[in-house]
């Protein structure tokens, strides 16, 4: 059974949650308080997240946070993404423009976005949703929109924790704001 197959046996509250796109890239917003993220298909609206699809692959968008899984669910990302290769799960924060910006506030952000995407993955496991044949991407896309920082931090060992956190569901951790499908 395909991964679209399961998510419909999986998930009773699915209906507009999962959307086909094969567009060459598309940008995806989280900006309406507890309602699902949504696709941005228009050139001159700019999202949070950007999906580049240069080979047009059909992709399957699902949205999570909101449509497949609610409150009650505990903590989950915001969306996924897949074609029959690749999969990412994308958990999107920000940080306001005109707030206090510091690398302590980014750090907290990541790491909420760490635990979202770790439970969304446990959800997906407790829900018998087989994984194991997809090329697996966990993404911490942290934007803050205050002036850019003019020295980044080194790795750190809680950094790479977190990486080892989710090689034992097999998943690549990433952070950033695009993804390029292969």
């Amino acid at each position: 059974m395909n991964l679209k197959e399961q998510l419909i046996n999986a998930f009773t509250e699915y209906n507009n949650c999962l959307e086909d796109i094969c567009l060459p890239a598309f940008e995806v917003i989280d900006d309406q308080q507890n309602l699902p993220c949504r696709l941005l298909l228009t050139n001159g609206e700019f999202g949070q997240f950007q999906i580049k699809n240069p080979r047009k692959h059909c992709l399957q968008f699902l949205k999570i946070d909101n449509c497949i899984l609610f409150t009650q669910d505990g903590a989950k990302c915001d969306f996924a993404v897949f074609n029959a290769d690749e999969l990412i799960f994308v958990e999107l924060k920000k940080i306001e423009a005109n707030t206090a910006s510091s690398h302590k506030k980014r750090k907290i952000k990541r790491n909420d976005a760490y635990t979202q995407l770790e439970n969304t993955l446990k959800i997906f496991q407790s829900k018998n949703i087989d994984l194991s044949g997809y090329k697996l991407f966990v993404i911490a896309s942290v934007l803050d929109y205050n002036p850019p920082v003019t020295k980044m931090p080194a790795a750190t060992t809680k950094s790479q924790n977190a990486k080892v956190r989710f090689e034992e569901y097999n998943a690549i951790l990433l952070t950033g704001q695009i993804y390029e499908f292969t």
